[in-house]
């Protein structure tokens, strides 16, 4: 069997489960992952014939494929602004949306010399380790209060030669306030779908990624970010920021809040899918006097 032809067999087995789309995107994302070559020099080899540990790999990813497990937890790794990351079941797979707040924190501090980051509830560490890769002159910290997710983000640094401060704290719980330091920067993707939005996902997520790190109670849906702004006002540097992911029915919600609390030049940023994805805030001088 030909490389080729074994592409064409694993899209014909993915096509019924995912669609004509997904399951091309699948099996590229799949093969590209696995075959380790450039693109280009993959094409080169696609009518040569399949070696023994390619099949073995692609025999032991499809079962788990077809019964609708993320391919990046199939694979063990994916992609976040040009970074490798591992990661696998209990930790949440980063998505393409938060890329673009990493990107927006980018353009505003590329040329400062000096900043203090607080990353709340990395998971993989994807932001935090982003910011990082991209703004070396930062110290950065990343906090999470699952052991998994701890275990996973200190991996990726350690895999990507970057250092950050990782360390167990609940955002929830002030007592741990005491752990933190001061911060130019506060940024955090936390649990906002509401359990009413259950729904409106798709099973690969419903029922492999963690629970905790995406949800929340839709009679509270602002629990996260009303502790975070809490916590922010006393743990930000003068003029810091707070920079935040959110669901996008939450924005008016969100930014007021930050208002109410203290912070001026409050922004509400739209994601490449058009949709209010962030919102960001300084906290003025005077809240701190």
């Amino acid at each position: 069997m030909t490389n080729c032809q074994l592409e064409k067999q694993v899209y014909e087995q993915l096509l019924p489960v995912y669609g004509r789309n997904e399951a091309l995107s699948m099996q590229r994302f799949l093969f590209s992952a696995l075959h380790g070559k450039p693109d280009h020099e993959w094409l080169l080899h696609r009518n040569a014939e399949v070696s023994e540990a390619l099949k073995k790999q692609i025999e032991k990813a499809m079962p788990l494929l077809l019964n609708q497990m993320p391919i990046q937890y199939v694979i063990g790794k994916t992609w976040f602004y040009d970074l490798e990351l591992f990661v696998e079941p209990g930790v949440l797979i980063p998505r393409p949306e938060t890329e673009e707040l990493v990107r927006e924190i980018f353009i505003k501090h590329q040329h400062e010399k000096s900043l203090e980051i607080l990353d709340i509830g990395t998971g993989s560490g994807a932001i935090a380790l982003a910011i990082s890769s991209k703004l070396p002159f930062a110290k950065v910290s990343a906090i999470d209060f699952s052991e998994k997710a701890l275990a996973v983000s200190a991996k990726n640094a350690q895999n990507l030669n970057l250092t950050i401060n990782i360390f167990k704290a609940d955002i929830l719980n002030q007592k741990d306030y005491c752990k933190f330091g001061k911060y130019n920067i506060i940024v955090s993707n936390p649990p906002y779908v509401k359990e009413s939005e259950k729904e409106e996902m798709q099973p690969n997520v419903l029922d492999y990624e963690p629970f905790e790190a995406l949800f929340v109670s839709d009679s509270d849906p602002l629990l996260f970010y009303r502790a975070i702004t809490g916590f922010a006002a006393s743990h930000l540097l003068e003029m810091g920021e707070v920079w935040f992911e959110i669901n996008e029915s939450e924005a008016g919600n969100v930014a007021t809040l930050l208002t109410e609390s203290g912070f001026g030049n409050v922004r509400i940023y739209t994601d490449f899918k058009g949709k209010e994805r962030f919102v960001s805030g300084i906290l003025n001088v005077r809240t701190q006097e």
